[in-house]
């Protein structure tokens, strides 16, 4: 069976790396898989561009012109930075040929934002295909976290992204585009993969679950012999970390600009915690603004954006508890890379991270939004007895290798295409 992914790049961002993952773990058992990319880090033989040498400079290039109905929407954001939360995902774009030359039995859809695949290609492929949505841009107008907006059930328009009040803005338009694709005869299979239970109930509610297309829940791989618990006191002398704190990790990029991200939750529930004098925040990716800083008594250490997994487990395992604040995530590829490490995660019971992180087992789910509670499971984390810490460490690899093994997850990946005959 030969399976091709086609993502936006190999390694650059969480849905990249997921993709990746797959792609090399189905490698490890022998299976013939290719990715095609736009942004090529890995050179890899099993892996092309379509882009080339100067992948870089004309993803960024496609990038901006794929925001244009966001950017024109509202002239003054013409001046600002591009926002990630919004693709239209129509640029054309000359890549059937390049997956027509790999001759594959499946095509696998991942991450193709960026202006990088247009959705109004699906049709024209004749190979069975997977949708995999690591996000909620293939159920909206643009957006890919819709957040409490539920308006993509049944059409989009006066988007609040937008900052519109006009019914039939660009993501009405976008959004009718894809119900339009959805509901259109296919000349092959076609089934849509979310990353966790949550995210199947939004894809049920969408055009796609709508248009009678197969849901099915697949989490993301990751590397679990990167991904391992490491000795603690070792990993704290690496970062140069105190050895008599309680260290809470957070790992989010531009935490302070990105609501989503629950910046907000996770300093009052830092500011609610009986004592400050034992315990230091370890912040992985973002770097906090001096006011940020300022409100907090205790240490807080900030390590940058870190690209090797190799540093990034030896990050995690410094760390006594990791926080998700977020307010939705798909998954959360950060908790299973934590949990594998064997530390326990204190995320919201709510979105993606349930299907992670098991209440009193190897972390903590606080009622969602509710930072006190929030701050209550932090401390029960942080307090834990050496047996307990030591139960708990267990239970998170674990579960994280049950779920999240790369190997693990290609093996499913072979037997769920099998059952539905392809390759055969």
């Amino acid at each position: 069976m030969r399976i091709v992914h086609v993502s936006e790049s190999d390694t650059l961002g969480g849905a990249a790396k997921g993709a990746y993952n797959l792609h090399h773990g189905l490698l490890n058992i022998g299976a013939a898989s290719t990715m095609i990319v736009g942004r090529q880090q890995r050179r890899e033989p099993q892996i092309s561009s379509t882009l080339g040498k100067q992948s870089s400079y004309l993803s960024t290039a496609r990038h901006a012109l794929d925001q244009l109905p966001f950017l024109l929407n509202n002239p003054s954001r013409l001046r600002r930075k591009l926002n990630p939360n919004f693709s239209s995902g129509i640029l054309p774009k000359q890549v059937l040929k390049k997956i027509s030359d790999a001759k594959p039995d499946v095509v696998v859809l991942h991450w193709i934002n960026r202006g990088f695949f247009p959705f109004w290609l699906l049709p024209k492929m004749p190979w069975p295909t997977i949708i995999f949505a690591r996000d909620s841009w293939w159920f909206t107008g643009g957006c890919h976290v819709p957040g409490a907006c539920t308006k993509f059930i049944t059409a989009c328009g006066a988007c609040p992204l937008l900052d519109s009040s006009f019914r039939y803005d660009a993501t009405y338009w976008l959004h009718k585009w894809k119900k339009s694709i959805a509901a259109q005869k296919s000349p092959a299979p076609r089934h849509v993969f979310v990353l966790s239970n949550w995210m199947g109930g939004l894809a049920k509610k969408s055009m796609w679950g709508k248009a009678g297309m197969p849901v099915h829940v697949f989490g993301n791989a990751i590397d679990t012999t990167i991904f391992k618990p490491l000795d603690q006191g070792v990993m704290r002398a690496l970062w140069n970390l105190p050895l008599d704190k309680k260290i809470i990790a957070f790992s989010a990029l531009e935490f302070e600009q990105d609501a989503n991200k629950g910046a907000d939750l996770l300093k009052a529930a830092l500011a609610a915690l009986p004592s400050h004098d034992n315990i230091a925040l370890l912040l992985l990716g973002g770097a906090p603004s001096p006011a940020w800083r300022e409100q907090f008594s205790f240490p807080i250490y900030g390590l940058g954006k870190l690209q090797e997994e190799t540093t990034l487990a030896a990050a995690y395992n410094a760390a006594d508890v990791v926080v998700v604040p977020s307010r939705y995530e798909a998954y959360c590829k950060s908790a299973a890379e934590a949990l594998a490490c064997g530390v326990p995660v204190v995320s919201f019971d709510a979105s993606g991270t349930t299907d992670l992180v098991r209440h009193m087992d190897n972390g903590y789910l606080a009622k969602a939004f509710d930072s006190a509670d929030f701050s209550a499971g932090i401390q029960t984390m942080i307090n834990l007895t050496a047996e307990q810490r030591k139960a708990v460490a267990l239970s998170s690899r674990n579960g994280a290798v049950q779920q999240a093994d790369a190997k693990i997850q290609a093996q499913a990946f072979l037997d769920y295409c099998a059952a539905q005959g392809w390759g055969s």
